[in-house]
């Protein structure tokens, strides 16, 4: 399978779509991101109280071009006055009562099954604060139907998960700091091969407890394109892959 993390509304057909966790009162630096990128997705979602996030960040000059086309989850942290404000800019707010499925949960399944033509799907979560909700975020990767590509932004790092076979994912020189990782969560993968990396692997076994790839670096010198080159990784089970990002920059 390939990714293209980096090329956000570039050069593909396949739509794409923004997703907002609970980030508390502030994106931080995740609001430069959405600031430079918040038009290039063709479809907006707010899980709960990532409407909090996204109204609070704002400015109330800038508030009014930043909408999302849904608000979506149990309600149990959305604001009143953040509540009527989305509804009278027309976002569409949809209350899900389920409390065996995480918000994160609730708004993949809605653009899997009712937005198919949003296939990749960007999460912004600044992944700070309690151990338990940032490997529960990671645990959704595993869950997203297998028609979708998520990517979890935070503010320093993109994670995806792969899938086993062959993934090919296409980087911007630009765009990256360097550092990557390759981790096997849930489950040991048997074998990975890489390419593109400082320190490749040649078919070992890795797992928790074990061998895992950390602190590992993206080689960019190893292609001649002066801005775009390519990291493939070659698994026999699931791995997350991250990889030090520069899309908050100013």
């Amino acid at each position: 399978m390939e990714y293209s993390p980096l090329h956000i509304g570039e050069g593909t057909e396949e739509k794409q779509a923004l997703l907002l966790l609970n980030n508390g009162s502030s994106l931080g630096p995740l609001e430069n991101f959405l600031l430079k990128n918040w038009k290039k997705f063709a479809f907006r979602v707010c899980a709960d109280g990532g409407s909090n996030s996204l109204h609070d960040t704002l400015t109330e000059e800038h508030r009014v071009n930043f909408i999302p086309d849904v608000i979506i989850g149990d309600m149990d942290s959305i604001r009143p006055d953040v509540r009527d404000y989305y509804e009278s800019k027309k976002s569409e707010i949809i209350r899900k009562h389920d409390q065996d499925s995480t918000d994160f949960s609730k708004a993949l399944t809605y653009l899997s099954t009712e937005k198919p033509e949003c296939a990749t799907v960007y999460v912004l979560n600044r992944m700070w604060g309690r151990f338990d909700q940032m490997l529960g975020n990671v645990h959704e990767l595993y869950k997203a139907a297998a028609n979708q590509r998520v990517y979890l932004v935070t503010e320093d790092s993109i994670l995806m998960l792969l899938n086993p076979g062959k993934n090919v994912i296409h980087l911007k020189r630009e765009l990256v700091e360097g550092h990557c990782g390759i981790i096997p969560l849930g489950e040991s993968c048997d074998q990975c091969w890489t390419t593109g990396l400082e320190w490749n692997l040649d078919g070992e076994e890795m797992k928790i407890g074990g061998l895992i790839s950390t602190c590992n670096l993206l080689k960019s010198d190893l292609v001649p394109h002066p801005q775009d080159y390519t990291v493939t990784i070659k698994c026999t089970h699931k791995v997350v892959f991250s990889f030090s990002h520069k899309l908050c920059n100013v």
